[in-house]
């Protein structure tokens, strides 16, 4: 049994990920996979307004969120768990497809981890040239980014437009507009 549990173990340092959750709804699965009164604590950390940045576990089958309790078994900090799920995320994402829609950028990874791209800077690198202006985001799903210019009215309006008709139901990431400012993401 010990040999097919470490086979199936999602914490392994090669497996580690990240992910972009609301807050509530990390709360939510803590107290709801609590072992009686101990909270699971997972390894999460702010991101932006009401998200958060968790690390995960990624095998073929499953995503599961890190409980803290797990980082004394791969000796690792949280800080050096989140930097090896974002490595890993960064890899995992595989290439990336951008594509333009209604004069938005919108793009999609091979992984299904379209939206861990906000917590990867390198993926934003260079982006505001590209765009020749300061980019703004929105994440109305989970599996789900827009992008367009921070400083065009018609892009804003758009992309404001999108996350009316599709931030809803349980899939919701946000509702927000967010513009990168060097390498953080702020609310407009």
């Amino acid at each position: 049994i010990g040999a097919m549990l470490a086979r199936t173990d999602p914490f392994k340092p090669d497996q580690l990920r990240i992910v972009i959750r609301p807050t509530a709804a990390i709360d939510t699965f803590e107290q709801e996979s609590a072992a009686g009164d101990a909270r699971n604590v997972v390894v999460r950390r702010p991101f932006i307004g009401n998200l958060e940045e968790v690390v995960v576990g990624d095998t073929p089958t499953t995503i599961a969120l890190m409980p803290a309790t797990r980082l004394a078994d791969l000796q690792l900090t949280a800080g050096q768990a989140f930097e090896r799920g974002r490595a890993n995320t960064l890899t995992e994402t595989g290439t990336l497809t951008w594509r333009t829609v209604n004069g938005l950028l919108e793009v999609r990874t091979s992984s299904g981890y379209d939206t861990s791209l906000l917590a990867l800077d390198s993926v934003w690198t260079g982006l505001a040239q590209r765009l020749g202006g300061p980019v703004a985001v929105i994440a109305p799903t989970r599996e789900k980014i827009v992008i367009g210019r921070a400083d065009r009215p018609r892009d804003v309006t758009r992309l404001r437009a999108i996350v009316a008709a599709e931030a809803k139901g349980a899939r919701l990431l946000s509702n927000k507009i967010w513009v990168r400012r060097g390498t953080t993401w702020v609310e407009r």
